[in-house]
């Protein structure tokens, strides 16, 4: 969090899943790192003894003793898949009790499967029978669960490149590991010093050369606005990023923060339904008007550089559209034992257009420049608007400072191209709504 006080990430936030998401593990994967193991080194761990301090196993257990035991096995790792204490797992590979198989069927998440092949035995009434190789290990192999897109989840904790997740999963509450590389985190519940404003679920600000976009500008396309979030105690937006993506947003606030300025989130997570619905009012608007053409293209440009006529990196869950405000007011409150800011009074700055005005007016440079590049856009020629701009070039320097990537077409729009690449062999597509908000006070 970003503020004063106690440090640490106080990871108790609702995340969702994007891509074609890895398997959630009992145990962390890898077995480098703090597995869980039944304590069966100590005989207090789950049962104490008598007064006298002594057990008499050749006595009868009560209920209450027994309920004592119980409880203090289900509080502890999923025992299931648990090693043990005082016993070398190697010694043992053949466990008394296994454990039924609870991943899900391959049917359920074709996208997560890897089909067996078959064996083709070369024709021939002398040919020796071929013995068909053993299929490639399934990806969902030994996991608890196979989570969809769009799950929400609660983090317990984190272990290097691990989350300890809970959730539910096919009406049962589950607890599990997961690679939090796929996932996405709620922002306001780890960066609460940003400001907030995700038009798109009350009041859409899509317009094309300041006209309207009929069934779009206005209208709420996706969520229901905001929600009420237990970690803030306040209602709040939803707004989701991949988590690799919001630790560089945790840095460009903070160096809006050090000139007293704030960071406004317009939008991160978009689904893939909203954003066609915009396409479909932009075609519909040149369509009718072919004399704006010009006006929102230009010369360079076109509509994909506005709005995605494919998969974005908003449906990916690696691109922001952000502003920026100067703080007139803000307060320190606490959640847990961890206090952080909220701004609670703001200016925003004047930009080259307002928020999400869909035409050449609001690009940054000239022409087209790739947008998966890290480093093309420092060489780019930049409109005259762009380079008269001291609070675009102050939003642009903040989100560059902290490895995000300016989109060339829209001054609001960044995207992290550093975790595109750790995603990039899985990516989301956006088919999936927000609707919970899961977190807990730390």
């Amino acid at each position: 969090m970003n503020g004063r006080g106690r440090t640490g990430t106080a990871l108790l936030a609702a995340v969702l899943i994007v891509g074609v998401v890895p398997p959630v593990y009992a145990m962390e994967p890898g077995g480098a790192r703090e597995l869980p193991a039944l304590n069966t080194a100590d005989h207090t761990a789950y049962l104490s003894g008598s007064d006298d301090g002594l057990f008499y196993p050749d006595q009868a257990m009560s209920r209450a003793e027994l309920a004592y035991c119980l409880y203090n096995l289900m509080i502890d790792p999923p025992f299931h898949a648990c090693t043990y204490a005082d016993v070398d797992p190697s010694a043992n590979p053949t466990p008394a009790v296994t454990t039924p198989e609870v991943s899900a069927p391959a049917a359920e998440t074709p996208e997560t499967s890897v089909p067996a092949s078959s064996a083709a035995a070369e024709a021939g009434a002398s040919a020796p029978p071929t013995a068909t190789p053993a299929p490639p290990p399934s990806p969902t192999e030994g996991a608890l669960a196979a989570l969809s897109p769009g799950t929400a989840f609660v983090v317990l904790r984190e272990s290097g490149e691990f989350w300890q997740v809970e959730c539910v999963w096919k009406g049962h509450q589950i607890t599990g590991w997961l690679e939090h590389r796929y996932c996405m985190v709620n922002l306001p519940d780890v960066l609460p010093s940003m400001v907030y404003n995700a038009t798109n679920t009350y009041d859409s600000q899509f317009r094309a050369c300041g006209q309207s976009l009929e069934g779009i500008t206005g209208q709420a396309l996706y969520g229901a606005g905001k929600t009420y979030n237990p970690r803030l105690g306040e209602d709040e937006f939803l707004m989701p990023v991949l988590y690799s993506m919001a630790v560089r947003l945790c840095a460009a606030q903070r160096a809006a923060l050090a000139e007293g300025n704030t960071l406004v989130l317009y939008e991160a997570y978009r689904p893939r339904e909203a954003q066609q619905q915009v396409v479909r009012a932009m075609q519909r608007l040149l369509s009718q008007q072919p004399g704006l053409k010009e006006q929102i293209l230009g010369k360079n440009w076109e509509l994909s550089w506005f709005i995605s006529t494919g998969i974005s990196n908003h449906q990916k869950g690696y691109a922001v559209d952000v502003s920026l405000a100067r703080i007139s007011a803000a307060e320190t409150r606490q959640t847990g034992g961890y206090r952080y800011l909220r701004v609670t009074e703001y200016q925003l700055y004047d930009m080259l257009t307002p928020i999400h005005e869909l035409s050449c007016s609001a690009a940054i440079f000239t022409a087209p420049v790739n947008s998966y590049s890290a480093t093309l856009w420092k060489s780019a020629e930049q409109t005259p608007a762009m380079a008269g701009s001291a609070p675009a070039q102050g939003l642009q320097g903040y989100c560059t400072g902290a490895g995000l990537t300016p989109l060339a077409s829209e001054w609001w729009h960044f995207n992290d191209l550093n975790t595109y690449q750790r995603i990039s062999d899985n990516q989301g597509t956006g088919g999936f709504t927000i609707t919970q908000c899961l977190s807990r006070t730390p």
